[in-house]
């Protein structure tokens, strides 16, 4: 166990363990748009706390404070608030145990932040891999990430990524090969804006 007490090390540790959709959000600080694409992730699967992910708020200074108020847990983006035995809502079971699926452990413990490890290349928020919009939902993939497409770790069907102010999943369509296996469709991936 190790406890983290410098704000500056929580937070690049906090981050670090977080998908490139969430990283990307902290490039939307003050942006109205930050909170809709938190809430994108949230609905594509991923474990979103408001506070932090989408309002923005301080990583260390929010979980100090969660840990001052007795918190074990706390709720993610899609969480139903606890409710007492009277149906009233309360906070009272942020500090038990277990910890619901879809919770977020309150903790500043190293061990709690594992680097995130998404499948497929690293992401860098500065290189867009989304391009021009083709139709519907879909855009094209940029050069960048054609090339990405190309090396030894290419971009696979369902990476994120948060550009452009929404989220977006990679999409390479395939069909069924001559041996049931499935292979490309055609040679290009393409983006699906997340709604």
């Amino acid at each position: 166990m190790a406890i983290i007490t410098d704000q500056t090390t929580f937070n690049n540790t906090y981050w670090t363990s977080k998908s490139p959709g969430k990283n990307a959000l902290r490039l939307m600080q003050g942006s109205p748009k930050r909170m809709q694409a938190a809430l994108l992730l949230a609905q594509a699967g991923e474990i979103v706390d408001v506070e932090i992910d989408a309002y923005g708020w301080d990583p260390f200074s929010t979980m100090q404070e969660r840990q001052a108020d007795g918190y074990i847990w706390t709720l993610s983006a899609l969480m139903a608030q606890p409710v007492d035995g009277n149906g009233i809502p309360t906070t009272n079971a942020f500090s038990t145990l277990p910890i619901p699926a879809m919770g977020i452990k309150v903790s500043t413990d190293s061990a709690d932040y594992p680097p995130f490890a998404q499948a497929g290349p690293a992401y860098d928020p500065a290189v867009l891999w989304v391009g021009a919009y083709i139709i519907d939902n879909t855009f094209n993939t940029t050069a960048a990430a054609k090339a990405m497409q190309a090396s030894a770790t290419p971009i696979p069907t369902g990476y994120i990524v948060n550009e452009k102010g929404h989220i977006f999943k990679a999409f390479v369509p395939t069909t069924p090969g001559d041996n049931g296996v499935l292979v490309p469709l055609w040679n290009d991936m393409v983006w699906i804006m997340q709604t």
